[in-house]
């Protein structure tokens, strides 16, 4: 199937984590600092999950 190749949690997290990085975070740096902490929190997170999930980290 290849909707499983595609839609992976992999390819997911590190989808969400790219967007998160390019349009979210520099979108809300001058406006709600407690809001950035909350998205660079979130764009560690999804690294960190799609990293573990390709077998890069234990």
């Amino acid at each position: 199937m290849k909707t499983r190749k595609i839609f992976n949690a992999s390819n997911v997290f590190g989808t969400i984590a790219f967007f998160d990085l390019l349009i979210a975070i520099p979108g809300t740096v001058e406006e709600n600092p407690l809001l950035t902490v909350a998205l660079v929190a979130v764009f560690a997170i999804c690294v960190y999950l799609a990293m573990k999930e390709d077998g890069k980290i234990r």
